[in-house]
């Protein structure tokens, strides 16, 4: 099994790199209902029906936060339900080789929103408890299985990090501390193009990370089919 976290802002690439994995063998859970960057994607991606278990994609949250708008309870269990989502696509659905959980750290967000009124520090250790029990379920699948998290970035002390609910939250846990692969997305502007690719190692201004050797270069094409068949060389599949 291999856990990668990918990182970056909005646009940067992080969902687009699911374009090419075989839809037969991929189900993705979204955190939030949204497009995903590709062709065809409603019917290589089609939502999962909860009695068949037919199709390969699930909405985690079926509508997004607004401002003004009263977090629901669901919001503070909702790391409960990705656990047993996680459980149900590998038991029902054992064609599945690769989980993408797209937007993790909205997990972590919705959950600061519905305990805002709390006081006290205990809300932040238990959303940190809360996405770890995440990780720690996910690692607990078959060896089969590739769990790939997509999360946005923000800076820190000008270090570019995987994005928490803030300072509390990063003294309970370090996310990058979970997963065995970082990845951060990055686009640059050549020829009049965008070109998106991932950093594979930090230069001492990301967290990215990924064993020595693993990959040829410190940047590599943002493509997770060609990504995951690197990582199984490495390892010997």
């Amino acid at each position: 099994m291999s856990l990668i976290a990918i990182g970056g802002s909005s646009g940067s690439g992080k969902s687009t790199a699911i374009r090419n994995l075989d839809p037969k063998e991929t189900f993705i859970i979204q955190t939030i209902p949204k497009p995903l960057p590709f062709p065809k994607w409603k019917s290589k991606y089609p939502l999962m029906d909860k009695k068949m278990y037919k199709g390969n994609r699930y909405i985690l949250f079926e509508k997004e936060h607004a401002e003004g708008d009263n977090p629901s309870e669901n919001y503070m269990t909702a790391s409960k339900k990705l656990q047993s989502i996680l459980k149900l696509i590998s038991i029902k659905k054992t064609e599945i080789k690769t989980i993408i959980i797209d937007d993790m750290g909205y997990l972590m967000s919705y959950e600061f929103l519905a305990r805002a009124r709390e006081k006290g520090y205990d809300r932040f250790s238990a959303i940190a408890q809360n996405f770890f029990n995440v990780i720690k379920v996910a690692t607990a699948l078959s060896e089969d299985l590739d769990i790939i998290v997509t999360m946005h970035v923000e800076v820190v002390d000008e270090i570019q990090k995987l994005k928490t609910t803030g300072k509390l939250v990063d003294n309970a846990i370090v996310v990058e501390g979970l997963f065995s692969i970082v990845l951060m997305s990055e686009v640059e502007r050549v020829d009049g193009m965008n070109v998106y690719k991932f950093i594979t190692q930090s230069d001492g201004t990301t967290t990215a990370k990924s064993p020595m050797g693993m990959f040829d270069t410190e940047d590599i094409e943002n493509d997770l089919k060609i990504i995951l068949k690197k990582i199984h060389e490495y390892e010997g599949e």
